[in-house]
């Protein structure tokens, strides 16, 4: 996924190309090109979290979670980190307060599973009940995710309930 970035900087343009390359050890590096005058650099960043490969707040969620079954565990992460607040009148999509988004149930389950910064299945690893092959463990908690996803249709009021009383 490449994006192209121009910039004015003292009457001269440059730009910068970002990929994203996966090493071995599952960290992502960031590449960015940089071309200014006809020479090309290039620049790498890490952009996983260090320590680890898990960020403060996920390692703040594993040991909370620590002493939790397996489902209650992933439930309380999911909820801290998209933190759905209401769901749509027509659609199967929830407001995520934290992410700031309407997301549906596909974008969910990547977000949760496949970000870097969310990362469900790597924070709940370690609680009673949960799968010790890394394939299972993806698999239960993206069943989980699942009804834990239903549960959030059924329950959070539509967008058209007010929360609070409106403005005169």
């Amino acid at each position: 996924m490449a994006q192209t970035f121009a910039k004015e900087h003292s009457g001269e343009y440059f730009t910068r190309y970002k990929s994203f390359a996966k090493q071995s050890n599952g960290r992502q590096l960031a590449t960015l090109f940089r071309q200014r005058k006809g020479e090309l650099t290039m620049l790498r960043q890490r952009i996983s979290p260090t320590l680890g490969g898990l960020s403060s707040r996920q390692r703040r969620l594993q040991r909370h979670t620590r002493h939790m079954s397996f489902k209650e565990a992933v439930r309380l992460v999911a909820d801290t980190l998209f933190h759905f607040t209401h769901c749509a009148t027509q659609e199967t999509s929830l407001w995520s307060d934290s992410v700031r988004v309407w997301m549906g149930s596909v974008t969910f389950i990547h977000l949760a599973l496949e970000e870097v910064d969310m990362d469900i299945p790597r924070i709940v690893a370690g609680t009673d009940g949960a799968p010790d092959a890394e394939k299972d463990l993806r698999e239960e908690v993206r069943l989980e995710l699942l009804a834990f996803w239903a549960d959030c249709l059924a329950s959070l009021p539509s967008k058209n309930t007010p929360l609070w009383k409106s403005l005169p």
